[in-house]
């Protein structure tokens, strides 16, 4: 019998450490979520998740949380530019002094979809020093829109060396910077 509950605990152990999602709410706690749960509603400013071993969906308003944190991506909101309203965003990078930040929408049409990415930089009280939109298309516009993203990545976070070593890797080609932004891995860059 004493093997069953040994067996149990570092079951529900592994368990308990394998779950690499979870939020920050307002109010300071921590809310562990299943992983792969992770959905974004931008037009109702909330997302949803579900909790472990729980089937239905519950939902989190931007305003009702600081940050997701899921595996290597960190969700987080904003009240840009003194704002009132949240917005929530990607973060890509941080450090001592600016912010990378990302969203992808994508817009279904009747036969095909777009994804359209948006990233901005953002100081330490949350304003904006660049805001640029860019498609997945590939069109002399979005490719000069791609091709300055690099450019002012490079330049506002020169000194985040992981952050700017994955940027090289993704922008060989226009079709893979666009995925560059779509997986967006945070990095740490404030020390």
């Amino acid at each position: 019998m004493k093997k069953f509950y040994m067996f149990f605990l570092l079951l529900f152990g592994f368990m308990t450490y394998g779950q690499n999602s979870y939020f920050i709410t307002q109010k300071d706690e921590k809310i562990i979520i299943d992983d792969n749960s992770f959905y974004i509603y931008l037009i109702d400013k909330r997302v949803g998740y579900r909790l472990p071993g729980i089937d239905w969906q519950k939902y989190a308003r931007f305003k009702d949380f600081k940050y997701f944190v899921l595996g290597e991506y960190l969700f987080k909101t904003f009240y840009i530019d003194g704002n009132k309203k949240p917005s929530a965003y990607y973060v890509l990078a941080e450090s001592k002094n600016k912010k990378l930040v990302c969203i992808v929408k994508t817009v279904v049409k009747k036969l095909s979809s777009i994804d359209y990415v948006t990233y901005l930089i953002l100081d330490e009280n949350d304003n904006t020093i660049l805001e640029s939109t860019f498609t997945e298309r590939l069109n002399d516009e979005n490719n000069e829109k791609r091709n300055e993203a690099v450019k002012m990545i490079k330049n506002h976070f020169n000194d985040c060396t992981e952050l700017v070593k994955r940027l090289d890797e993704y922008s060989v080609s226009h079709e893979l910077i666009t995925d560059f932004f779509i997986h967006p891995v945070y990095f740490d860059c404030k020390n």
